[in-house]
């Protein structure tokens, strides 16, 4: 059964199909970037962002084939490799001075604490900095726990670029060494990189400190890279300034990736599919939108949760063109009563059920016959093939209506004894044979027609 939209749609010896074999053998698409919208009233709140935290632990904590999300993530390096330095520890002081951002057209300054650099480090604050090659490093002091905020400062509008970039005048196999021994993050982009996915911060976060960091960051603090968080806001409301402040919908995005040694599954989708994956991670695709339609069900304080996976559109395409093999079995039954109160009468003489069971089964016979020849001639079942069950029934069931009729206009139109059976039946088809064959000629010319076209998907069906 062929699922590839390209093959289906497309003709096969088409620029695009060409094209498209020489990207899927020398780059293979192997990343797969799933996503989630969240909808409310305002979703810049402190309850909207640890709603989003809360999911986001959900989804990290899914496990298919006893993988979890690290281990099927798309990884990335820390972008910027001079961010993280060696620094002496120190006691944070009452007189310490903390960072003062006024936003534009706000009356009250924003407060932020004092920040480090390091990924894991909130906690404390620094005066000292080491390069990263350097041995002087003092880890004896005293360890303060108080949390402090996130700096938003370094990574908002006004941040000074270095005229003086290390990164030209390094030699690019030192480079590239550099960056081979960084350590790797999995990319999931969301608001709550802003707070760099700590619980700490998350939990403490204000609705002040929200618009501050939507409105300034423009740098990833988790990633180190340049990054537009309004671009994963939607129905946005600013002010007279232009400043955000607030927001109707927020995306999520987790990536995994595909091993280039996985076994493609090929049975996916419905003609429609062109990114196919492997078992884990269609499997946990499906459990990523049964999790976030759970947290829905559940009680989402609110919020409307839609989840969106690389194979949902696959999903729901297949679940509208192949028939449920219940209804279609109940399809044919009601069918089959409704034949034979038709062709006969409802009496224990003129009940003419053994008649519709052989029609019916003759259709049915020769949709197996069809199927069987057109696959020996190398045309490929598709899905377009899931709705001849029923379009043979309504093409085939009428001309044993046609030929029942005459059979009983040609008994009426004898007052005294009737024919023979055989000279009954021959008259009663001479009438019938025209217009049997006026449609059966009609349906060949037209699906004729549709059998010479370019596209693989309509010539396989129209053969069949």
């Amino acid at each position: 059964m062929e699922h590839k939209a390209n093959l289906l749609w497309i003709p096969a010896n088409s620029t695009y199909n060409t094209n498209k074999a020489w990207l899927d053998l020398n780059f293979k698409k192997t990343i797969r970037t799933e996503m989630m919208i969240m909808k409310g009233d305002n979703i810049l709140t402190p309850q909207a962002i640890k709603k989003m935290y809360k999911i986001y632990k959900s989804v990290n904590a899914i496990t298919v084939d006893g993988k979890s999300f690290e281990d099927i993530c798309t990884r990335v390096p820390i972008a910027d490799i001079f961010q993280t330095k060696k620094r002496r520890r120190r006691e944070v002081k009452a007189t310490d001075s903390p960072i003062i951002i006024q936003l534009k057209n706000e009356d009250d300054d924003y407060i932020l604490g004092d920040e480090d650099d390091q990924e894991y480090d909130e906690k404390y604050t620094y005066d000292e900095e080491y390069g990263i090659w350097d041995e002087a490093y003092y880890d004896d002091e005293p360890i303060v726990s108080t949390t402090q905020r996130i700096n938003f400062k370094k990574y908002g509008q006004n941040t000074v670029k270095n005229s003086s970039d290390p990164l030209p005048d390094i030699p690019k196999n030192i480079y590239c060494d550099l960056v081979t021994t960084l350590s790797e993050k999995c990319v999931s982009h969301s608001l709550l990189e802003i707070w760099r996915f700590s619980e700490d911060l998350i939990s403490s976060v204000t609705t002040q400190e929200i618009l501050a960091a939507v409105n300034w960051v423009e740098k990833s603090p988790w990633f180190g890279h340049q990054a537009d968080f309004s671009q994963l806001l939607g129905g946005i409301k600013r002010n007279s300034t232009g400043q955000i402040v607030s927001a109707e919908a927020a995306r999520m995005f987790w990536s995994i990736r595909v091993p280039e040694d996985a076994q493609i599954v090929e049975s996916q989708g419905s003609g429609v599919e062109l990114e196919f994956g492997d078992a884990t991670s269609l499997a946990w695709e499906e459990e990523f939108v049964r999790v976030i339609q759970g947290e829905s069900s559940e009680g989402s304080d609110g919020y409307e949760l839609i989840p969106n996976a690389v194979n949902s559109y696959g999903e729901v395409s297949s679940q509208a063109i192949f028939f449920d093999g219940t209804l279609m079995a109940g399809g044919y039954f009601l069918m089959f009563i409704y034949t034979a109160m038709m062709l006969g009468r409802i009496n224990c003489i003129e009940v003419r059920v053994f008649l519709a069971i052989a029609g019916i089964s003759s259709i049915l016979m020769g949709l197996v016959i069809a199927v069987g020849i057109s696959s020996l001639l190398g045309f490929p079942y598709t899905p377009m093939h899931a709705i001849l069950p029923f379009l043979c029934l309504g093409i085939g069931i009428d001309d044993m209506f046609v030929i029942v009729q005459c059979l009983a206009n040609q008994k009426s139109s004898y007052s005294g004894d009737l024919p023979p059976v055989s000279k009954l039946i021959g008259a009663a088809l001479k009438h019938a044979g025209v217009s049997i064959t006026v449609t059966s000629v009609t349906d060949v010319l037209a699906f004729g027609v549709g059998a010479v076209t370019a596209m693989p998907g309509l010539q396989s069906f129209c053969v069949c």
